[in-house]
Protein backbone atom coordinates (compact mmCIF):
# COMPACT_ATOMS: atom_id res chain seq x y z
CA UNK A 1 0.00 0.00 0.00
CA UNK A 2 1.14 3.42 -0.85
CA UNK A 3 1.91 6.21 1.66
CA UNK A 4 -1.23 7.25 3.19
CA UNK A 5 -2.90 10.53 1.83
CA UNK A 6 -2.25 13.12 4.74
CA UNK A 7 1.32 12.22 4.30
CA UNK A 8 0.90 14.94 1.19
CA UNK A 9 0.95 17.82 3.63
CA UNK A 10 3.62 16.46 5.99
CA UNK A 11 6.32 16.67 2.58
CA UNK A 12 4.94 20.14 1.49
CA UNK A 13 5.13 21.42 5.06
CA UNK A 14 9.09 19.44 5.05
CA UNK A 15 9.99 21.20 1.82
CA UNK A 16 8.99 24.60 3.02
CA UNK A 17 10.79 24.46 6.02
CA UNK A 18 13.94 23.45 4.25
CA UNK A 19 14.41 26.54 2.22
CA UNK A 20 13.89 29.86 2.57
CA UNK A 21 10.64 31.31 4.02
CA UNK A 22 8.41 33.42 2.37
CA UNK A 23 5.47 32.53 -0.19
CA UNK A 24 4.26 29.44 0.56
CA UNK A 25 2.07 28.90 -3.16
CA UNK A 26 5.64 29.06 -4.15
CA UNK A 27 7.02 26.11 -1.98
CA UNK A 28 3.98 23.70 -3.12
CA UNK A 29 4.31 24.26 -6.74
CA UNK A 30 8.11 23.75 -6.15
CA UNK A 31 7.49 20.51 -4.18
CA UNK A 32 4.90 19.27 -6.91
CA UNK A 33 7.43 19.97 -9.92
CA UNK A 34 9.70 17.45 -8.09
CA UNK A 35 7.55 14.63 -7.38
CA UNK A 36 5.67 14.68 -10.73
CA UNK A 37 6.49 13.11 -13.96
CA UNK A 38 8.90 16.09 -15.81
CA UNK A 39 7.96 14.83 -19.25
CA UNK A 40 4.10 15.58 -18.04
CA UNK A 41 1.64 18.21 -19.12
CA UNK A 42 0.78 18.61 -15.37
CA UNK A 43 4.71 19.40 -15.18
CA UNK A 44 5.54 21.63 -17.35
CA UNK A 45 2.28 23.96 -16.12
CA UNK A 46 3.68 23.76 -12.78
CA UNK A 47 7.23 25.01 -14.29
CA UNK A 48 5.29 27.55 -16.01
CA UNK A 49 3.27 29.15 -13.31
CA UNK A 50 6.02 28.85 -10.64
CA UNK A 51 8.07 31.71 -12.78
CA UNK A 52 5.38 33.11 -13.88
CA UNK A 53 4.78 34.03 -10.30
CA UNK A 54 8.13 34.32 -9.09
CA UNK A 55 8.34 37.33 -11.87
CA UNK A 56 5.35 38.59 -10.39
CA UNK A 57 5.76 42.47 -8.82
CA UNK A 58 4.03 41.37 -5.78
CA UNK A 59 6.98 38.42 -5.20
CA UNK A 60 9.48 38.82 -2.78
CA UNK A 61 11.56 36.55 -4.85
CA UNK A 62 14.21 37.41 -7.70
CA UNK A 63 14.20 35.23 -10.51
CA UNK A 64 17.78 33.78 -9.39
CA UNK A 65 16.29 32.91 -5.44
CA UNK A 66 13.25 31.86 -7.77
CA UNK A 67 15.59 28.72 -9.96
CA UNK A 68 17.09 28.00 -6.42
CA UNK A 69 14.27 27.56 -4.35
CA UNK A 70 13.05 25.32 -8.36
CA UNK A 71 16.09 23.61 -7.58
CA UNK A 72 16.12 22.56 -4.20
CA UNK A 73 12.79 21.28 -4.12
CA UNK A 74 13.34 18.95 -7.56
CA UNK A 75 16.74 17.66 -5.64
CA UNK A 76 14.71 17.02 -2.01
CA UNK A 77 11.69 15.20 -3.80
CA UNK A 78 14.53 13.21 -6.19
CA UNK A 79 16.09 12.27 -2.47
CA UNK A 80 12.58 11.34 -1.33
CA UNK A 81 12.36 8.68 -4.07
CA UNK A 82 15.77 7.60 -3.76
CA UNK A 83 14.91 6.50 -0.36
CA UNK A 84 12.08 3.90 -1.51
CA UNK A 85 9.10 6.39 -2.47
CA UNK A 86 7.22 4.03 -5.64
CA UNK A 87 5.30 5.67 -8.25
CA UNK A 88 2.08 5.04 -7.17
CA UNK A 89 3.39 6.55 -3.89
CA UNK A 90 4.46 9.67 -5.82
CA UNK A 91 1.18 9.63 -7.62
CA UNK A 92 -0.48 9.91 -4.30
CA UNK A 93 1.24 12.32 -3.68
CA UNK A 94 1.31 14.99 -6.54
CA UNK A 95 -2.89 13.98 -6.19
CA UNK A 96 -3.39 15.52 -2.83
CA UNK A 97 -0.80 18.29 -3.25
CA UNK A 98 -2.57 19.75 -6.43
CA UNK A 99 -6.55 18.59 -4.04
CA UNK A 100 -4.86 21.05 -1.38
CA UNK A 101 -3.42 23.56 -3.82
CA UNK A 102 -6.94 23.93 -6.03
CA UNK A 103 -8.38 24.30 -2.06
CA UNK A 104 -5.48 27.07 -0.36
CA UNK A 105 -5.31 28.82 -4.03
CA UNK A 106 -8.08 28.00 -6.40
CA UNK A 107 -6.95 31.11 -8.61
CA UNK A 108 -3.75 29.32 -9.09
CA UNK A 109 -4.93 25.74 -9.64
CA UNK A 110 -6.90 27.57 -12.44
CA UNK A 111 -3.78 29.16 -14.02
CA UNK A 112 -2.49 25.22 -13.87
CA UNK A 113 -5.27 23.91 -15.27
CA UNK A 114 -5.32 26.52 -18.19
CA UNK A 115 -1.92 25.80 -19.08
CA UNK A 116 -2.28 21.89 -18.92
CA UNK A 117 -5.28 22.30 -21.36
CA UNK A 118 -3.15 24.83 -23.75
CA UNK A 119 -0.62 22.60 -24.13
CA UNK A 120 -3.09 19.53 -24.98
CA UNK A 121 -4.85 21.97 -27.44
CA UNK A 122 -1.95 22.94 -29.24
CA UNK A 123 -0.74 19.12 -29.89
CA UNK A 124 -4.41 18.38 -31.12
CA UNK A 125 -4.34 21.85 -33.22
CA UNK A 126 -0.85 20.81 -34.99
CA UNK A 127 -1.92 17.29 -35.71
CA UNK A 128 -5.73 18.89 -36.91
CA UNK A 129 -4.27 22.03 -38.91
CA UNK A 130 -1.93 19.74 -41.19
CA UNK A 131 -5.17 17.96 -42.43
CA UNK A 132 -6.42 21.17 -43.26
CA UNK A 133 -4.89 22.53 -46.82
CA UNK A 134 -7.19 25.25 -47.93
CA UNK A 135 -9.21 28.43 -46.42
CA UNK A 136 -12.66 26.48 -48.08
CA UNK A 137 -11.96 23.31 -45.83
CA UNK A 138 -10.90 25.52 -42.79
CA UNK A 139 -14.52 27.49 -42.89
CA UNK A 140 -16.43 24.19 -43.46
CA UNK A 141 -14.48 22.93 -40.31
CA UNK A 142 -15.24 25.63 -38.85
CA UNK A 143 -18.68 26.17 -39.39
CA UNK A 144 -19.62 21.68 -38.88
CA UNK A 145 -17.87 22.42 -35.60
CA UNK A 146 -19.92 25.64 -34.69
CA UNK A 147 -23.33 23.64 -35.96
CA UNK A 148 -22.18 20.54 -33.58
CA UNK A 149 -20.94 23.30 -30.57
CA UNK A 150 -24.78 24.72 -30.82
CA UNK A 151 -26.47 21.04 -29.93
CA UNK A 152 -23.67 21.28 -26.40
CA UNK A 153 -23.61 22.25 -23.23
CA UNK A 154 -23.56 26.02 -22.02
CA UNK A 155 -20.03 26.66 -22.80
CA UNK A 156 -20.42 25.60 -26.21
CA UNK A 157 -23.19 27.09 -27.05
CA UNK A 158 -21.61 30.92 -26.04
CA UNK A 159 -18.64 30.06 -28.07
CA UNK A 160 -21.02 29.50 -31.11
CA UNK A 161 -22.55 32.89 -30.11
CA UNK A 162 -19.04 34.82 -30.20
CA UNK A 163 -18.71 33.33 -33.51
CA UNK A 164 -20.99 35.88 -34.89
CA UNK A 165 -22.12 33.35 -37.15
CA UNK A 166 -26.03 33.03 -37.54
CA UNK A 167 -27.85 30.24 -37.05
CA UNK A 168 -28.69 29.78 -40.66
CA UNK A 169 -25.12 29.67 -41.95
CA UNK A 170 -24.12 26.58 -39.72
CA UNK A 171 -27.32 24.66 -39.57
CA UNK A 172 -27.15 21.54 -41.96
CA UNK A 173 -23.13 21.79 -42.76
CA UNK A 174 -22.56 18.47 -40.90
CA UNK A 175 -25.04 16.96 -43.80
CA UNK A 176 -23.11 18.95 -46.50
CA UNK A 177 -19.65 17.88 -45.38
CA UNK A 178 -16.84 16.39 -47.64
CA UNK A 179 -14.30 13.99 -47.48
CA UNK A 180 -11.56 16.85 -46.88
CA UNK A 181 -13.52 18.17 -43.82
CA UNK A 182 -14.70 14.55 -42.75
CA UNK A 183 -13.08 11.86 -44.23
CA UNK A 184 -10.84 9.42 -42.18
CA UNK A 185 -7.56 11.23 -42.38
CA UNK A 186 -9.75 14.58 -42.40
CA UNK A 187 -9.84 17.53 -40.06
CA UNK A 188 -12.83 16.63 -38.10
CA UNK A 189 -11.99 12.92 -37.59
CA UNK A 190 -8.67 13.64 -36.39
CA UNK A 191 -9.86 16.16 -33.98
CA UNK A 192 -12.70 13.82 -32.69
CA UNK A 193 -10.15 10.67 -32.62
CA UNK A 194 -7.91 12.72 -30.70
CA UNK A 195 -9.96 13.98 -28.52
CA UNK A 196 -11.27 10.36 -27.53
CA UNK A 197 -7.54 9.39 -26.77
CA UNK A 198 -7.17 11.73 -23.88
CA UNK A 199 -9.93 10.15 -21.81
CA UNK A 200 -10.98 13.37 -20.54
CA UNK A 201 -14.71 13.64 -19.19
CA UNK A 202 -17.59 15.52 -21.79
CA UNK A 203 -16.46 19.02 -20.09
CA UNK A 204 -13.03 19.14 -20.45
CA UNK A 205 -13.11 17.65 -23.90
CA UNK A 206 -16.04 20.40 -25.02
CA UNK A 207 -13.18 22.96 -23.73
CA UNK A 208 -10.03 21.62 -25.98
CA UNK A 209 -12.19 21.28 -28.90
CA UNK A 210 -13.34 24.84 -28.39
CA UNK A 211 -9.40 25.98 -27.99
CA UNK A 212 -8.27 23.74 -31.48
CA UNK A 213 -11.59 25.42 -33.29
CA UNK A 214 -10.58 29.02 -32.11
CA UNK A 215 -7.00 28.38 -32.87
CA UNK A 216 -7.94 26.99 -36.65
CA UNK A 217 -10.05 30.17 -37.50
CA UNK A 218 -7.09 32.53 -36.08
CA UNK A 219 -4.63 30.65 -38.55
CA UNK A 220 -6.90 31.33 -41.77
CA UNK A 221 -9.34 34.00 -41.37
CA UNK A 222 -7.84 36.41 -38.32
CA UNK A 223 -5.61 38.93 -39.06
CA UNK A 224 -2.47 40.46 -37.37
CA UNK A 225 -4.43 42.74 -34.85
CA UNK A 226 -6.61 39.26 -33.79
CA UNK A 227 -9.76 41.34 -33.43
CA UNK A 228 -12.34 39.22 -32.03
CA UNK A 229 -14.92 40.11 -34.71
CA UNK A 230 -14.35 38.04 -38.34
CA UNK A 231 -16.29 39.81 -41.10
CA UNK A 232 -17.11 36.18 -42.56
CA UNK A 233 -18.87 38.51 -45.84
CA UNK A 234 -15.77 39.95 -46.48
CA UNK A 235 -13.78 36.29 -46.71
CA UNK A 236 -16.73 34.85 -48.29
Amino acid sequence: MGIESSQALQYMKRVAEAVEKGNEVLEILGYLGGITDSNSFINHALNAIFFQLSENNNSPYSINKAHDKWDYAINYCESLIEQGLTKNDCATLSSDGLDYLSRLYPDVYLLIEDNVYDQLSENVHEAVSSRIESKEVAYQFIIEELEAASMGNEEAQAFVAESHLSFEEIQGSMANSSSLVDGADGPQQTLTRLIMNLNLDMTYATRIRIRVVKKITADWFQDDTNRKDIDWDDIF
